[in-house]
Parts: C-alpha cells; sequence; structure tokens
C-alpha cells in the first residue's frame, strides 16, 4: 500500500512494472487530454465508471460510489494485475489487464 499525496500540479505520478500511471480529478487531463508520457490514466470527475483503450494507452475512470452519472452503476476500481471495475454490490462490470 502508499498513500496517494496529490501534488500541487493536481496528479500523482508513479511507475508499476514499468508502467506509467497517473492519478487526477479528470477536469483537466483525461482521455480527451491524455498528457504525454504517461500509459495508465486514473481518473474520476466525470463520475461515469470505464476502462478504455486510447491510442494504445489505457484511460480509466472509477465512476462513483455515491453520485453515477449518465444512468450508469454506482462503481469503483481494484487495480492489480488488472484494472476491475466493481458494481457496488461486488460484481464485476469490466476487467482490462493492464500492459495488454
Amino acid at each position: 500500500l502508499f498513500e496517494l499525496n496529490i501534488s500541487k500540479k493536481g496528479y500523482y505520478d508513479i511507475e508499476i512494472n514499468n508502467l506509467k500511471f497517473r492519478f487526477t480529478h479528470g477536469h483537466i487531463q483525461n482521455k480527451d487530454k491524455f498528457p504525454e508520457n504517461i500509459d495508465v490514466l486514473v481518473y474520476g470527475h466525470f463520475h461515469t465508471g470505464f476502462i478504455e483503450k486510447v491510442n494504445n494507452k489505457l484511460c480509466i475512470n472509477a465512476g462513483s460510489i455515491t453520485l453515477p452519472k449518465n444512468n450508469t452503476p454506482r462503481s469503483y476500481l481494484v487495480i492489480d494485475e488488472k484494472v476491475k471495475l466493481y458494481h457496488l454490490d461486488g460484481s464485476l462490470i469490466e476487467e482490462h489487464m493492464i500492459g495488454a
């Protein structure tokens, strides 16, 4: 486990298994404004959970457990060797192998 300390820049970068992850809110950087030199972008902002490939990069939105939008289910993420998006009831919505 690690403590996520968001910098004054508004994001946190970490390298895991030779992949560059960025954790951010999502209002500045997101799937439409993907940062350079990042392999995996994780954010929230839009409150709609998804896991998507964008220009061979992985774009992940955790969704929301309290205020999901656009008729999406209440959701949360688990990141290990895969990225898994879960419904609040614990059922798997979607998963994607990291680095695949």
